[in-house]
């Protein structure tokens, strides 16, 4: 634009001009103005202010047009309609959309990363979202995020592991959870009370291994039972120990012990001998028919070439009434190993110095022994081995078994 030569409208000098100017410099265009009026004075409304009335008939011209003007408080009513409605971006644009935000919040760049929730602000979120359900009421997690989930958190170990509410939240905060808890839950039912969740547990038909058992065996040594040396009373209190013991005793009633079993209903004792005749026999008592000695008999018959199941049978029932220990059927031959302390050992001991776990088990063994010198006529022979010429020497009493096969 080429330059061009006027005259100032106020001091009348004259000025170089190259955009239309008609004041030389800025005093006197403030000189100029002054005694002029401004060519909205008296129309409210018309100027651009923040405190706009529209008085005097006057009409803005976006009255009762709402959703037309910027506004962050935006309403679309009136049959008003946004131009977005009902629109969705494309895979691309959304694609394009997540590459780009991308990494902008995460980690330290999160605008809330280090911070946290004041107990008022807490409160305000709590309070606009009482009432509301959750957005995922209802809806199953889809498989594709349970498995990026279960890969995100691969290999991290939570915070609160191995701790007790008290190490993780302090001894004031776990017992008001504690209270909270119970005040929430107080003459509420159980939501499982009479129901099945119709789902196998994943230990049905499975057993632990000697691995994992002695796992949790060395877990659990040095601790004590938390009911230890304490009452029902104590654990429960005086109301609900009452209710335990009740519904105990009308538990015994329907489900008699073999004692009573034997007065009340002698039809099911039969069959529940030989129930418990069956469980001896597979080894289901390992304490009672699996001993220590018992096993050093087994190893050394097995070392000297004798095949369980063909040569002898460990644990065999005799006649529904008793479980011998060891039995040669061809030989004719039972063997009975006895544990010095439980069978009551007389060597040096008058009947006086026993208890009467030792003096019960002695007399069911008699009883046993006289069964078994009769059986078949009594021609089987009968070999009794103590726990303690075992433990001594195997090989002696395996020899008195041997010699008696000739």
């Amino acid at each position: 634009m080429n330059r061009t030569q006027r005259i100032c409208d106020y001091c009348k000098k004259e000025f170089s001009n190259r955009h239309k100017r008609k004041y030389c410099s800025k005093q006197c265009s403030d000189n100029g103005k002054i005694g002029k009026t401004a060519w909205n004075k008296g129309l409210k409304g018309t100027h651009f202010s923040s405190k706009t009335e529209f008085k005097n008939g006057q009409v803005p011209w976006n009255k009762e047009k709402k959703g037309i003007h910027l506004s962050p408080k935006t309403e679309f009513k009136k049959g008003l309609t946004p131009w977005n409605k009902g629109r969705m971006y494309s895979p691309e644009l959304r694609k394009k959309l997540s590459e780009v935000h991308k990494g902008l919040q995460a980690g330290q760049k999160h605008p809330m990363y280090g911070k946290h929730h004041s107990d008022k602000t807490k409160q305000k979120i709590s309070e606009a979202n009482k009432g509301k359900p959750s957005p995922n009421k209802g809806k199953p997690m889809p498989e594709e995020l349970k498995k990026r989930l279960i890969a995100l958190n691969k290999g991290r170990i939570p915070k609160n592991k191995g701790k007790t509410n008290i190490e993780t939240y302090g001894k004031e905060k776990a017992e008001e959870m504690k209270r909270k808890l119970s005040e929430a839950n107080k003459g509420k039912p159980s939501p499982m009370k009479g129901k099945k969740t119709g789902k196998v547990s994943w230990m049905k038909g499975k057993t632990f291994t000697p691995e994992q058992l002695e796992k949790l065996r060395k877990s659990h040594l040095g601790q004590k039972a938390y009911n230890k040396g304490k009452t029902y009373e104590e654990m429960f209190g005086k109301e609900k120990s009452e209710e335990l013991k009740r519904k105990s005793s009308e538990f015994h009633k329907s489900h008699p012990s073999r004692y009573w079993l034997g007065k009340t209903r002698p039809d099911l004792v039969e069959p529940s001998r030989k129930r418990l005749l069956r469980l001896y026999a597979s080894g289901a008592f390992p304490k009672q028919s699996n001993t220590l000695p018992e096993r050093l008999v087994k190893e050394e018959l097995l070392k000297r070439g004798y095949k369980e199941r063909q040569d002898f049978f460990h644990q065999y029932p005799l006649g529904g009434r008793f479980v011998i220990d060891f039995a040669f059927p061809k030989q004719k031959i039972f063997i009975e190993v006895q544990g010095d302390y439980w069978h009551g050992s007389f060597r040096g001991k008058a009947w006086m110095q026993f208890n009467d776990t030792q003096l019960k088990n002695i007399q069911r063994f008699i009883a046993k022994r006289e069964y078994m010198t009769k059986y078949d006529n009594g021609t089987w022979k009968l070999i009794e081995l103590w726990e303690s010429d075992i433990k001594k020497d195997i090989k002696s009493c395996v020899d008195k078994i041997e010699e008696a096969m000739r």
